[in-house]
Parts: structure tokens; C-alpha cells; sequence
């Protein structure tokens, strides 16, 4: 479901491979499903129930059997019900459409134990287990809260900043980058070579009419300021719904940074993808000029002057991805001015702009988190939005590498919903019956 999920196991999201993001299916997209046998959809615990419809509805069409139920093809669901449910709409264990079809269609079901991720620290992965089960301890609470991060403390060069809103991410972001820009000038009176601003260019106002009005230089410079990516979205079509674009990206060698689009998901380059900045090239005869930030001078070049970012892959020493700018269509949610007085609102209006379509990554949302292992992670806060607080504690490995900004709450709410509960023991009944191997079979007869 997916972009981050599609490419850890070489397949593409499910919202493209169906051609759920399009209106109509193509002849080139019922051409493809000609030979398919099996479809294999993860992290189904962001899946609502009126996407399962529309798959049954499309699926019918992509394999032109109108008549067959999901189109008459196998399909393999897999997750974890206890963690992230969908940002709209019903999730699936939904007791309104328990009885509907795709808990009807299900004809076996199994269930994964292994607690891998926590395999150097089986107490951790045992808190976590109570916790995912809703019979934690206020002990659990109490180890837990051990982690919570003393003053004076210093992180390890590995730690990710686990947040839950995008404005905080932005914050953390950018008070990274202050404090490297001003540990390089406690050693040196030089501007730094590893470190540069990318500004968004070729701005200009669209128009509800579609009318471009180029945007004066002090308008610019607002944006630059005032409209971090939190408040920038790139439109997908006629959607308001699209990625976020950063305006005034600031980068250094070694940074980690999140693609944000579904470029090319079955080679990586998908929306989630973590990759770590290794070069930025300008185009022929450009040169960085100096940007003030907070007192201090960093090198700068707008969007049109770079030729591309070199990436390479989070989890490779060998794949690599060159992310070029684009021409973006954004909406803009630019806060008025505090004389004004009005200090939580914001005017609304829409900009193409050219840009690189990737975001800083050292901070990033519980949302974007899932699915993600981290050897050192600090959780900044907590969320009563379901299962979120679970997912993120979660993440780490270790209790020794989380860290925590506060104290989880002792009446914090790990329950599981009972809706939740009656789908899993009616899923319990399509259990395989357990398997027995004949271990002491002679060498001529063994399997291989």
C-alpha cells in the first residue's frame, strides 16, 4: 500500500499496479494482466474499506472476468493490524463491513510470531509484545520512560528524530542544519564546501484561470522564509493532495533525505524512498553565491543551476539515483504576518515553481516511519491517534538506542479494539493445520 513497502520487496505500489490512481483502466494496463497469477498487497493495515471495493471493481476489469470476485486472482495480504490504520476512511476490521468481501473472501490465514528486529534484546521485543496485545504493565511504562533523554545528553551520530506533525519535522530539520552551519564556523572563518541552499526557481503565481503572474523578489523571499515544506504541497492533476516541496532545501554531504515521488518504484526510486546525499553537480558555469542564515553566510545556487543531486540508497553501498529538479505545481499555506495579528492563519494560493522533489529526512512522522527499522531513534512526543505510539516505540531495535524528548503517559491507550479482536478469531478459524515433517527420513528421500 504503500511506496516504501513496494520497494523493499521489488514490486510497485498498489494504487499503480491496479491503475487505481487512474479514472479508466487502459488497454496497455488490461495487457499486463494477462499472465497474472498472484497479487501481493502489504502493509493492508493502511488499506480502508472503500479501497477494497474500488480494487474489487478494478481488478474485474483489468482481467475482463466481470463476474469473479477480485477478478478471479489469488491475492496474498499481509500486516499487522496493530499498527497504522488508514488516514481516511474505515479500516477494515470495521464492524459495519466485517460480513462484506474481503473478510469473506479470505480462505486461509497465518499468523507470524518471530520478533527478529528485537533479536539482541528479547526484553525489549517482549515489552513491545505486551504492549501490541494491550496487557502491558505499569512496569513496561516505567522501562520505558527510563530512556528519557537527560541534559547534557549528546546522540549518536545515527539517531532519527521521530515526530508527529510535519511542522515539527521542519523544525528539527532545520535546527540540524543551523547547528552544523554553526559548529563549521566555531572551526573555520571560510564558508563551508559540504554544505549548500538549494532555492526553489522560476516562481510564478497561477491564477484560478490558470493566468501566471511572475512573483516579485520580496514575495520570493517570504516564501523562502516564512513557508517551509510542511506548507508547500505539489499538486497531483486537479488533487490538492500531492508531496510536500521544500522551497528552500538545505543540504550537506551525508544527509539523509526522502524521495517523494513514485518516479520508478520496481528500480527503488519511490515515494518513501531513504537515500544519503553524495554530490551535488551545477550545471556548466554556475557558481554558489553567499545566503545570510542566522548571521552566518552558506552557499547558495537556485533550483535551475543544479544539473542533479547524486543519491545513493539508504541500505546499499552501490545503488545510486540521480534527482534531478522539476517543474512543480504547489499549493502554498503562507502564515500572515503576526502584525496583522492573526498568528494561526494562513493565505492560500498556488505556485509553479522549479525544485528538487525530495525532503530532509533526519526528521521524520511516525506515518513515514512504519515499516522502517532504526538502531537509535528519539521520539519527540505522543499521539492519541491509533496504534501511532506503538509503531514508533517499535521501530528501534534496542531499548539502549530509543530516547525520549517526555515521559509516555502511564494511562496511555494501548487497547485493541473488539471489532479488531472478532475479525482476528474469525481469521484464526482458516488456520493451516500444523505440518509434520518426517525428520528422520533416510538421506535418499530428504527434500532439497
Amino acid at each position: 500500500m504503500s511506496g516504501v513497502a513496494a520497494v523493499s520487496i521489488g514490486g510497485e505500489t498498489t494504487h499503480s499496479v491496479t491503475a487505481l490512481n487512474k479514472q479508466k483502466a487502459s488497454e496497455d494496463d488490461i495487457e499486463s494482466w494477462t499472465n497474472a497469477r498472484l497479487l501481493i498487497i502489504d502493509e493492508v493495515s493502511f488499506m480502508n474499506t472503500n479501497e477494497v471495493e474500488k480494487l474489487d471493481e478494478r481488478l474485474r476489469q483489468l482481467r475482463q472476468r466481470y463476474t469473479s470476485l477480485f477478478g478471479g486472482i489469488h491475492i496474498l495480504f499481509c500486516g499487522d493490524f496493530r499498527q497504522l490504520e488508514p488516514c481516511t476512511g474505515s479500516p477494515l476490521y470495521s464492524p459495519y463491513y466485517s460480513d462484506k468481501k474481503w473478510i469473506t473472501s479470505i480462505n486461509c490465514y497465518i499468523e507470524l510470531f518471530g520478533r527478529h528486529r528485537f533479536e539482541d534484546d528479547p526484553e525489549w521485543g517482549a515489552i513491545l509484545e505486551r504492549i501490541r496485545n494491550g496487557n502491558y504493565t505499569h512496569h513496561d511504562i516505567d522501562a520505558i520512560n527510563e530512556c528519557l533523554l537527560q541534559p547534557g545528553t549528546e546522540l549518536p551520530s545515527t539517531t532519527s528524530y521521530c515526530v508527529y506533525a510535519n511542522r515539527d519535522r521542519t523544525a528539527i530539520n532545520a535546527g540540524i542544519f543551523h547547528n552544523l552551519l554553526k559548529a563549521h564556523y566555531g572551526k573555520s572563518k571560510e564558508m563551508p564546501s559540504d554544505m549548500i541552499v538549494v532555492r526553489a526557481s522560476n516562481m510564478t503565481r497561477l491564477s484560478k484561470s490558470g493566468a501566471k503572474q511572475d512573483l516579485k523578489n520580496t514575495d520570493k523571499h517570504f516564501i523562502y522564509e516564512n513557508c517551509p515544506d510542511h506548507r508547500v504541497t505539489a499538486k497531483k492533476g486537479r488533487s490538492t493532495r500531492g508531496h510536500f516541496a521544500d522551497p528552500m532545501l538545505k543540504l550537506y554531504y551525508g544527509l539523509p533525505l526522502m524521495l517523494v515521488t513514485n518516479e520508478d518504484v520496481p528500480n527503488g526510486h519511490a515515494n518513501g524512498t531513504r537515500v544519503i546525499l553524495e554530490e551535488v553537480v551545477l550545471c556548466g558555469g554556475s557558481t554558489p553565491k553567499g545566503l545570510e542564515l542566522d548571521g552566518m553566510q552558506c552557499p547558495s545556487v537556485e533550483a535551475s543551476q543544479v544539473d542533479y543531486l547524486l543519491c545513493r540508497a539508504e541500505d546499499s553501498q552501490t545503488k545510486y539515483f540521480k534527482i534531478q529538479p522539476k517543474t512543480l505545481t504547489c499549493l502554498v499555506k503562507a502564515p500572515i504576518p503576526k502584525h496583522f495579528g492573526h498568528t494561526e492563519s494562513t493565505i492560500n494560493f498556488t505556485v509553479q515553481l522549479l525544485q528538487l522533489p525530495l525532503l530532509t529526512n533526519n526528521a521524520i512522522t511516525g506515518h513515514k516511519l512504519q515499516g522502517q527499522t532504526k538502531q537509535d531513534l528519539l521520539i519527540s512526543t505522543w499521539s492519541k491517534v491509533k496504534n501511532w505510539n506503538y509503531v514508533s516505540l517499535s521501530r528501534v531495535k534496542a531499548r539502549a538506542g530509543l530516547h525520549l524528548m517526555k515521559k509516555l503517559p502511564q494511562d496511555v491507550d494501548f487497547s485493541v479494539p473488539e471489532a479488531l479482536l472478532e475479525m482476528i478469531a474469525r481469521l484464526e478459524t482458516l488456520l493451516p493445520e500444523d505440518l509434520e515433517w518426517d525428520l528422520e527420513e533416510d538421506e535418499d528421500n530428504s527434500l532439497v
